[in-house]
């Protein structure tokens, strides 16, 4: 079978993640950085849906986001905004972890038989807890994750649906580069339904590894005088 794998899917997001990181971080200058790095979230939006309708054990699969959320939060906060805590902004783990509650209770409403508004509601609340929570991404990350998950039977019509939002974003700010995560919509597309190698706990340790290396990167940058 022709296409990618999970596996570079994963590839993908981690390194227009890093690059992301590294525009925002070292090179603010450069705004092609940050556009790659649009293509990151959807993907591991997409990943995360994935990876929930797979796992053995849906409980597991949320704390283990949730400690790794934890786990991230001083790097993130040191590498992006260059103290130990920054209560305005909170890492991206925590937003993926709220993706994985949404999607338990849903599917706890679908296996009740709940009426629709009820789940309409159960998303609404998650996405303005992420608002509250002041997660990367907050409810539009949410909304994504919400789309992969409502129309994961239709692939190429998640993709298009995550990619039209996008586009959307990017209209309604146009001083915001996030109309260039409709880009994401290329990768998805090519995804072959096949998990590849597994490296599970590389792509979750990566996190707050590379953004402690990039604050480091920084103070000597700053210390030394050199951009």
């Amino acid at each position: 079978m022709k296409g990618i794998s999970s596996f570079y899917l994963k590839w993908i997001a981690v390194i227009t993640m890093a690059i992301d990181h590294v525009g925002g971080v070292l090179f603010p200058q450069y705004r092609f950085l940050r556009v790659i790095g649009r293509i990151s979230f959807p993907v591991f939006c997409f990943l995360l849906v994935e990876g929930f309708h797979y796992t053995h054990d849906r409980k597991k699969y949320f704390m283990r986001l949730l400690f790794f959320a934890l786990l991230s939060e001083i790097p993130f906060d040191l590498a992006l905004f260059d103290t130990w805590y920054a209560p305005t902004h909170q890492n991206v783990f925590f937003t993926l972890a709220l993706g994985v509650l949404m999607m338990s209770l849903l599917e706890y409403r679908k296996a009740q038989d709940k009426i629709t508004l009820e789940k309409f509601f159960v998303v609404f609340i998650i996405m303005m807890l992420s608002s509250f929570m002041r997660t990367d991404y907050a409810q539009n990350g949410l909304m994504m994750i919400f789309l992969f998950y409502a129309f994961y039977q239709r692939r190429v019509m998640a993709a298009s649906f995550v990619g039209a939002f996008n586009l959307l974003l990017g209209i309604l700010s146009p001083i915001s580069v996030q109309g260039a995560a409709a880009l994401s919509i290329l990768p998805l597309l090519c995804y072959n339904g096949k998990e590849g190698r597994k490296m599970k706990y590389f792509f979750y340790v990566f996190y707050p590894v590379h953004l402690l290396f990039l604050y480091c990167a920084a103070a000597v940058v700053q210390a030394k005088g050199i951009l």
